[in-house]
């Protein structure tokens, strides 16, 4: 009796056991889909230019996001930070959509600077000598950007400051800037995101920890290049390797749309759904590049002047998110919202 007893426990426990396993107590480590819980943050920009469809695009990817970035402010001729209402009625319209999401809200500063006469200099670094240059600047500089950035209740600065290329004196003074102004908003709450190039010359560089780094990975063809995609797998693996000296966290963005190259014209940037029109206008056929997974196709125009059109959509993203995750989990940010599909997207 004593041993029919103790079968009978041994069952019960051999059951919960069973049973607790079953119902993902401990993790289910067999299934093939299993991978560890990494935290990143997926995030995508807005433009305060193109702000048609921002809602229904973000309803699209909202359970994969985490993070908004409002591009952007920029400069006017006396060097003071200007921030577009249409940026900040956006920010308010996906705020007042999403208060239950609670994504982060990101301001985005870059080196243009606009002038009354609609002119521009974009991507400029001779403002950046002037702001970055000398201590006091410097300092002034980051008083403004952490008081703007409070005063219009963003979670944190995006530092988007590009062209410096190979310009190791601009780049001392930048690291500078980024590590005061860092230290500087986490005092305030406030998070920090440096913007980076994928032509940086990262195996030249220290940069300081902190900050979370996001290299773009785009731009391998595009508005001065012969006809071909953003990007593809030798490119997104470069880069890849190429920042894997960068300290702490790392995102990598990808870019949707594509460009439009007509023989002895300018080339043309286009968002994915521009680029289906053409397709549809010029009753054309899309073929799929296998090294790059981006769609391309060619027409010739009503003055008979040959166009070439490559462009991304859900796959091609989808693709190039995989290239960039082979080696690690990174967080991936979407540039940018407006006029994208986003049929299917992962």
């Amino acid at each position: 009796m004593k041993k029919i007893a103790i079968i009978l426990i041994i069952v019960i426990i051999a059951l919960a056991i069973y049973t607790n396993v079953k119902n993902n107590d401990f993790g289910d480590i067999n299934n093939s889909n299993y991978e560890e819980k990494i935290k990143v943050n997926n995030s995508a920009w807005t433009v305060y230019w193109d702000t048609n469809n921002i809602i229904e695009e973000i309803e699209i990817i909202k359970n994969e996001l985490n993070d908004i970035y409002l591009f952007s402010t920029y400069f006017d001729k006396n060097d003071k930070i200007v921030i577009p209402q249409q940026l900040l009625d956006t920010y308010s319209s996906v705020k007042y959509e999403y208060e239950d999401k609670n994504f982060n809200y990101y301001l985005t500063f870059v080196n243009d600077i606009k002038y009354e006469n609609k002119s521009s200099s974009l991507k400029d670094t001779d403002i950046l000598y002037r702001l970055l240059g000398e201590d006091e600047n410097r300092q002034k500089h980051i008083n403004d950007i952490i008081s703007i950035t409070k005063k219009y209740g963003f979670d944190g600065i995006e530092i988007d400051y590009e062209n410096i290329r190979k310009d190791m004196h601009l780049w001392d003074v930048f690291n500078k800037f980024c590590k005061d102004l860092y230290t500087q908003a986490v005092a305030n709450n406030i998070d920090v995101r440096i913007t980076l190039e994928s032509l940086t010359p990262f195996e030249k560089l220290t940069f300081s920890e902190g900050p979370t780094y996001a290299i773009m990975c785009y731009n391998l063809f595009g508005i001065s290049s012969k006809p071909g995609p953003k990007a593809n797998t030798e490119f997104l693996k470069n880069v890849v390797e190429k920042a894997s000296t960068l300290p702490g966290k790392k995102e990598f963005a990808i870019a949707t749309g594509g460009f439009n190259w007509a023989e002895g014209e300018k080339t043309v940037s286009l968002t994915e759904k521009q680029a289906r029109k053409l397709q549809i206008d010029y009753n054309c056929t899309a073929q799929r590049d296998n090294e790059s997974q981006t769609l391309y196709f060619q027409y010739l125009d009503d003055a008979d002047v040959l166009h070439k059109v490559f462009y991304a959509d859900s796959t091609t993203l989808n693709y190039w998110r995989s290239i960039i995750n082979k080696s690690d989990t990174y967080g991936i940010s979407i540039w940018r919202l407006g006029g994208n599909n986003f049929n299917g997207i992962e």
